[in-house]
């Protein structure tokens, strides 16, 4: 009569999860950035209060090469001393149209002279 040994179970090995962990954790902090990019503040018009008069509004339209304030071409270099001119005369809301071809970096670049 042979008699049966039982067989021992090996405990697991937590070796290959703490490396799949550990590579985990080097893909995701390598993959993010921990800079703070700049931030645009602004209101929308849905956020601005909705009682007293009506605001003067500045149209500012962006094309992709030019940029027109009321009606007219402005440059860039000069955009914010102009729209100071507008906004001097009487408090108002600058409201931005964007052309078909503009990117979002353009749009940007005209966010952050306006601020």
């Amino acid at each position: 009569m042979a008699l049966r040994t039982k067989k021992r179970r090996r405990g697991a090995s937590i070796t290959s999860l703490i490396d799949v962990i550990f590579l985990l954790l080097l893909f995701f902090m390598l993959a993010s950035t921990f800079s703070r990019q700049a931030e645009i503040e602004f209101v929308s018009s849905a956020q601005e209060g909705g009682g007293g008069e009506a605001p003067n509004v500045i149209p500012l339209l962006i094309l992709s090469d030019e940029l027109q304030l009321n009606g007219r071409s402005v440059a860039e270099a000069v955009l914010a001393s102009s729209l100071n001119e507008e906004l001097s005369q009487s408090d108002g809301i600058v409201a931005i149209e964007l052309g078909e071809d503009v990117t979002t970096q353009r749009l940007i670049d005209i966010l952050l002279v306006l601020r």
